[in-house]
């Protein structure tokens, strides 16, 4: 018999946890804040084998760390403006964060402490089957413009 203790209760104003990743950063919505019991503090990674994004809740202020309960905003979310992690997940795994951010599900693995973003199923559909190619192209135009506008 299942007990159910890995069920994740959904309230009317946040819905299901959400990770939105974009050129600007990575947006936590309230869920996902609820989910990691709403931490000071979070380190953020990425698993080039498994194409995840992990974030780990922490107290450590050791210059690998982002503070994050603090950045919350009225409206329920917290956006961490890690630019150049951006890039690099988006590289990574042929993320197209050019025009749109893009949402993924996020899931509290409670073993390791972690939240498990998983690059390979965004909820969007329209990015479900983008060719690599495609996506490559669109990151070169991105480093393009950021390399020409490092210049001026």
């Amino acid at each position: 018999m299942n007990d159910y203790n890995d069920v994740i209760w959904s309230s009317q104003s946040s819905g299901a946890p959400i990770v939105t990743i974009a050129t600007y950063g990575i947006t936590f919505n309230s869920s996902t804040i609820d989910l990691m019991n709403k931490p000071k503090r979070i380190k953020m990674g990425y698993s080039p084998n498994s194409n995840k994004v992990l974030v780990k809740p922490t107290n450590e202020q050791d210059g690998k760390s982002f503070e994050f309960a603090a950045r919350e905003k009225k409206r329920g979310y917290i956006r961490i403006g890690n630019k150049d992690f951006v890039k690099y997940i988006a590289n990574q795994s042929n993320l197209p964060l050019i025009k749109d951010s893009i949402r993924f599900p996020a899931e509290w693995d409670s073993q390791n402490q972690l939240l498990i973003v998983d690059l390979n199923n965004p909820i969007d559909e329209k990015y479900k089957d983008l060719e690599k190619n495609s996506i490559n192209s669109s990151l070169e135009v991105e480093n393009e413009k950021d390399s020409k506008n490092d210049l001026e």
